[in-house]
């Protein structure tokens, strides 16, 4: 399953997006500075996520939830995607590729 986090909620992806720290709009995004939107796979005990943000697109966290990879996958479908940058959780399987 895929769910839409309020702006309230953003930053309960932190941990998520450690490996990515590197890119400064996903941090913008979950401080609130600019426009994104992030999707998870658990809106209380986010394990995966999926972030918008003005730069680009961004996936992070654990790979083995097959509602959640459905879900992102017909979201893609709807949202015009130019590249995705892939970061894994600690500890996470590697993300797929395909």
């Amino acid at each position: 399953m895929l769910h839409e986090l309020a702006a309230a909620d953003y930053p309960r992806v932190r941990a998520l997006v450690a490996g990515l720290t590197y890119h400064l709009s996903i941090q913008a995004v979950i401080e609130g500075t600019v426009a994104g939107r992030i999707w998870v796979d658990d809106a209380l005990d986010p394990q995966a996520t999926f972030i918008l943000t003005p730069e680009g697109q961004y996936l992070a966290g654990a790979s083995d939830n097959p509602s959640f990879q459905q879900a992102l996958t017909d979201l893609l479908l709807t949202v015009p995607i130019v590249n995705v940058t892939c970061s894994q959780a600690a500890g996470s399987p590697p993300l797929p590729l395909s």
